[in-house]
């Protein structure tokens, strides 16, 4: 019955674990891709209303983003605006098409990654 019960024990947090990787790295259930973006527009706004009736306002970009030099389309929605003529680093959820993280960075990174 030790045996049995060890054995039990031992699935049981080996399935934990993975279950845990897998839904909590970057590889997993919520794999994020890095992409570079320069942005040069201007962004569409839209608003939204939530549930307790508060207006949203979302700035939406229309870019492609850049990895090892090939090329992906992406729709970018943020609550805050970014700037014009500025390269950006994107953390790109690619199961949920949304940006987990964003941050400013030179445009020589953009480039190196736009023609590898």
């Amino acid at each position: 019955m030790n045996k049995f019960a060890l054995i039990l024990f031992l699935v049981i947090l080996g399935m934990a674990s993975f279950g845990g990787y897998y839904l909590f790295s970057d590889q997993g259930y919520y794999k994020t891709n890095d992409y570079y973006i320069y942005n040069t527009e201007d962004p569409k706004i839209k608003h939204e209303t939530n549930d307790q009736g508060k207006s949203i306002k979302y700035y939406i970009y229309e870019v492609s983003g850049y990895k090892d030099g090939k090329s992906e389309n992406l729709k970018v929605s943020l609550l805050n605006p970014i700037k014009k003529n500025q390269a950006y680093l994107v953390k790109w959820e690619e199961r949920r098409s949304i940006v987990s993280k964003i941050e400013e960075t030179s445009k020589s990174n953009f480039e190196k990654n736009k023609n590898p």
